[in-house]
């Protein structure tokens, strides 16, 4: 199961945000999805949220590999510019803290790398 990732837009963009995300393959790429499949996102400045889901029930990520560690935007630390067209976005270094792990879990505790097109 691959990193979740949802994009934050910096600044208003009133009525109707939307949240690009998108999820990575196994070589960490991933393509963003806005309002359709694959679609990229709006240009803006955009912080992360990242989460790495050891399994899903329904629509909860249960328990997140990273422990939270990524998972509020505004404090993750991960940032991302998107410019108009085709991006190659810088490659966001991620780790994770295996203590934070729920016990049974069988997981690489070596930090997590991922580079991404849109």
């Amino acid at each position: 199961m691959g990193i979740e990732l949802r994009l934050f837009h910096d600044g208003d963009w009133g009525e109707g945000t939307a949240v690009p995300r998108g999820t990575t393959d196994k070589e960490g790429r991933f393509i963003l999805s806005t309002f359709h499949f694959q679609d990229g996102a709006p240009a803006g400045h955009y912080f992360v949220q990242a989460e790495w889901p050891a399994f899903k029930n329904g629509r909860k990520i249960v328990p997140d590999r990273f422990g939270g560690k990524y998972s509020d935007p505004d404090a993750s630390g991960l940032e991302l510019d998107i410019q108009k067209g085709k991006n190659e976005l810088p490659v966001l270094n991620l780790s994770m803290d295996p203590t934070k792990l729920k016990s049974g879990l069988n997981v690489n505790s070596g930090g997590k790398k991922k580079g991404q097109k849109l």
